[in-house]
Protein backbone atom coordinates (compact mmCIF):
# COMPACT_ATOMS: atom_id res chain seq x y z
CA UNK A 1 0.00 0.00 0.00
CA UNK A 2 1.07 3.24 -0.88
CA UNK A 3 2.97 5.26 2.54
CA UNK A 4 1.35 8.24 2.23
CA UNK A 5 -2.41 6.71 2.36
CA UNK A 6 -1.02 4.84 5.67
CA UNK A 7 0.75 8.03 7.06
CA UNK A 8 -2.60 9.68 6.34
CA UNK A 9 -4.42 7.39 8.05
CA UNK A 10 -2.16 7.32 10.76
CA UNK A 11 -2.60 10.85 11.19
CA UNK A 12 -6.44 11.15 10.75
CA UNK A 13 -6.39 8.89 14.03
CA UNK A 14 -4.16 11.43 15.89
CA UNK A 15 -7.06 13.85 14.59
CA UNK A 16 -9.15 12.37 16.79
CA UNK A 17 -7.39 13.79 19.74
CA UNK A 18 -4.67 13.54 21.59
CA UNK A 19 -5.64 10.76 24.44
CA UNK A 20 -7.39 8.74 21.61
CA UNK A 21 -4.46 9.52 18.98
CA UNK A 22 -1.87 8.32 21.56
CA UNK A 23 -3.73 4.98 22.79
CA UNK A 24 -4.23 4.08 19.53
CA UNK A 25 0.00 4.89 18.48
CA UNK A 26 0.09 2.92 21.78
CA UNK A 27 -1.38 -0.37 20.29
CA UNK A 28 0.90 -0.57 17.13
CA UNK A 29 3.94 -2.02 17.02
CA UNK A 30 6.71 0.73 17.39
CA UNK A 31 8.52 -1.07 14.38
CA UNK A 32 5.35 -0.43 12.16
CA UNK A 33 4.87 3.35 13.52
CA UNK A 34 8.60 3.88 12.61
CA UNK A 35 8.49 2.30 9.02
CA UNK A 36 5.06 4.37 8.52
CA UNK A 37 6.57 8.06 9.32
CA UNK A 38 9.94 7.53 8.21
CA UNK A 39 8.49 5.84 4.71
CA UNK A 40 8.68 8.50 1.06
CA UNK A 41 5.46 9.09 0.30
CA UNK A 42 5.21 7.06 -2.64
CA UNK A 43 7.17 4.10 -0.87
CA UNK A 44 4.88 0.91 -1.02
CA UNK A 45 4.60 -0.61 2.43
CA UNK A 46 2.68 -3.93 4.03
CA UNK A 47 -0.66 -3.44 4.10
CA UNK A 48 -0.69 -5.17 7.21
CA UNK A 49 0.82 -2.17 8.46
CA UNK A 50 -2.51 -0.31 7.86
CA UNK A 51 -4.44 -3.47 9.25
CA UNK A 52 -2.95 -2.97 12.25
CA UNK A 53 -3.36 1.05 12.80
CA UNK A 54 -7.62 -0.15 11.57
CA UNK A 55 -7.31 -2.74 13.80
CA UNK A 56 -6.30 -0.04 16.66
CA UNK A 57 -9.01 2.17 15.78
CA UNK A 58 -11.42 -0.12 16.17
CA UNK A 59 -10.11 -1.34 19.75
CA UNK A 60 -9.88 2.20 20.80
CA UNK A 61 -13.18 3.52 18.99
CA UNK A 62 -15.25 0.74 18.16
CA UNK A 63 -16.17 -0.66 14.54
CA UNK A 64 -18.97 1.91 13.50
CA UNK A 65 -15.86 4.76 14.54
CA UNK A 66 -13.27 2.96 12.14
CA UNK A 67 -16.21 2.80 9.64
CA UNK A 68 -16.35 6.84 10.29
CA UNK A 69 -12.38 7.18 10.54
CA UNK A 70 -11.38 5.45 7.06
CA UNK A 71 -14.16 8.09 5.53
CA UNK A 72 -12.55 11.09 7.09
CA UNK A 73 -9.12 9.56 6.01
CA UNK A 74 -10.12 8.72 2.55
CA UNK A 75 -11.49 12.60 2.05
CA UNK A 76 -8.08 13.77 3.16
CA UNK A 77 -6.83 11.12 0.65
CA UNK A 78 -8.79 12.18 -2.17
CA UNK A 79 -7.24 15.70 -1.94
CA UNK A 80 -3.58 14.84 -2.25
CA UNK A 81 -1.59 14.55 -5.47
CA UNK A 82 -1.86 10.83 -5.72
CA UNK A 83 -5.85 10.32 -5.58
CA UNK A 84 -7.26 14.19 -6.44
CA UNK A 85 -6.51 13.83 -10.44
CA UNK A 86 -8.14 10.57 -10.40
CA UNK A 87 -11.69 11.82 -9.40
CA UNK A 88 -11.36 15.23 -11.16
CA UNK A 89 -10.84 13.33 -14.61
CA UNK A 90 -13.85 10.91 -13.85
CA UNK A 91 -15.65 14.23 -13.29
CA UNK A 92 -14.49 15.83 -16.44
CA UNK A 93 -14.75 12.97 -18.48
CA UNK A 94 -18.39 11.38 -17.31
CA UNK A 95 -19.93 14.56 -15.50
CA UNK A 96 -20.50 15.14 -12.11
CA UNK A 97 -21.69 11.80 -10.16
CA UNK A 98 -21.01 9.00 -7.64
CA UNK A 99 -21.01 6.84 -10.92
CA UNK A 100 -18.27 8.88 -12.65
CA UNK A 101 -16.19 8.56 -9.13
CA UNK A 102 -16.89 4.98 -9.09
CA UNK A 103 -16.09 3.95 -12.03
CA UNK A 104 -12.75 5.41 -10.97
CA UNK A 105 -11.96 3.17 -8.12
CA UNK A 106 -10.38 0.36 -10.30
CA UNK A 107 -7.41 3.09 -11.01
CA UNK A 108 -7.62 4.63 -7.50
CA UNK A 109 -7.05 0.85 -6.62
CA UNK A 110 -3.87 0.34 -8.25
CA UNK A 111 -2.73 3.85 -7.31
CA UNK A 112 -3.18 2.70 -3.69
CA UNK A 113 -2.15 -0.80 -3.92
CA UNK A 114 0.06 -3.41 -5.25
CA UNK A 115 -0.66 -6.90 -4.57
CA UNK A 116 -3.82 -6.18 -3.03
CA UNK A 117 -5.64 -7.86 -6.15
CA UNK A 118 -7.53 -6.05 -8.59
CA UNK A 119 -10.82 -4.28 -8.65
CA UNK A 120 -13.86 -3.55 -11.35
CA UNK A 121 -17.18 -1.96 -11.29
CA UNK A 122 -19.92 -2.84 -12.69
CA UNK A 123 -22.30 0.63 -13.11
CA UNK A 124 -25.85 0.00 -12.12
CA UNK A 125 -28.90 2.77 -12.07
CA UNK A 126 -28.07 4.90 -8.35
CA UNK A 127 -25.55 2.24 -8.19
CA UNK A 128 -21.98 0.68 -8.38
CA UNK A 129 -21.17 -2.95 -8.01
CA UNK A 130 -17.16 -2.97 -6.75
CA UNK A 131 -15.57 -6.62 -6.81
CA UNK A 132 -11.72 -6.71 -5.50
CA UNK A 133 -10.52 -10.23 -6.98
CA UNK A 134 -7.82 -11.95 -6.05
CA UNK A 135 -7.52 -10.99 -2.52
CA UNK A 136 -4.25 -11.98 -0.84
CA UNK A 137 -5.35 -14.16 2.31
CA UNK A 138 -3.80 -11.03 4.75
CA UNK A 139 -6.80 -9.02 3.27
CA UNK A 140 -9.43 -11.44 3.18
CA UNK A 141 -8.48 -12.73 7.00
CA UNK A 142 -9.08 -9.23 8.42
CA UNK A 143 -12.83 -9.06 8.35
CA UNK A 144 -13.34 -5.99 10.00
CA UNK A 145 -11.14 -4.43 8.05
CA UNK A 146 -13.01 -5.13 5.05
CA UNK A 147 -16.06 -3.70 6.68
CA UNK A 148 -14.34 -0.62 7.27
CA UNK A 149 -13.27 -0.29 4.09
CA UNK A 150 -16.81 0.68 3.70
CA UNK A 151 -16.13 4.46 4.92
CA UNK A 152 -13.49 4.65 2.49
CA UNK A 153 -15.75 4.16 -0.27
CA UNK A 154 -18.22 5.95 1.11
CA UNK A 155 -16.21 9.37 0.93
CA UNK A 156 -16.54 8.79 -2.75
CA UNK A 157 -19.81 9.70 -2.50
CA UNK A 158 -19.40 13.21 -0.07
CA UNK A 159 -17.34 13.87 -2.88
CA UNK A 160 -19.89 13.80 -5.29
CA UNK A 161 -22.23 15.54 -2.80
CA UNK A 162 -24.68 13.05 -2.71
CA UNK A 163 -26.06 11.03 0.28
CA UNK A 164 -25.82 7.18 -0.05
CA UNK A 165 -24.36 3.95 1.39
CA UNK A 166 -22.21 1.74 0.82
CA UNK A 167 -22.48 -1.94 2.09
CA UNK A 168 -19.89 -5.13 2.19
CA UNK A 169 -21.93 -7.68 0.50
CA UNK A 170 -19.86 -10.96 0.32
CA UNK A 171 -16.23 -11.82 1.66
CA UNK A 172 -15.74 -14.91 -0.22
CA UNK A 173 -12.24 -16.63 0.79
CA UNK A 174 -12.29 -19.57 -1.18
CA UNK A 175 -12.24 -17.27 -4.59
CA UNK A 176 -10.07 -14.76 -3.37
CA UNK A 177 -13.07 -12.05 -3.65
CA UNK A 178 -14.77 -9.27 -1.74
CA UNK A 179 -17.77 -7.67 -3.01
CA UNK A 180 -19.03 -3.94 -2.73
CA UNK A 181 -22.44 -2.46 -3.03
CA UNK A 182 -22.63 1.35 -3.33
CA UNK A 183 -26.28 3.14 -3.63
CA UNK A 184 -27.79 6.40 -3.50
CA UNK A 185 -30.28 8.79 -5.26
CA UNK A 186 -33.36 6.67 -5.92
CA UNK A 187 -31.37 3.22 -5.65
CA UNK A 188 -31.30 4.09 -2.35
CA UNK A 189 -33.73 2.07 -0.29
CA UNK A 190 -34.76 4.04 3.58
Amino acid sequence: MRASVIQGNLAEAERLGPEVGAEIRAGISPRIVEAVERASKLAWLPLRHDIELSANVAQVMGQAQRVEWARASMLRSLRTPLLEPLWKAAFRVFGMSPGALFRAVPSGWKAVCRNVGAVTHTPRPGAAHLVISCAPDVLLDADDYLGGMCGTFSALLDIAEIPGTVDLQDIDSRRGRVVYEARWGRGLST
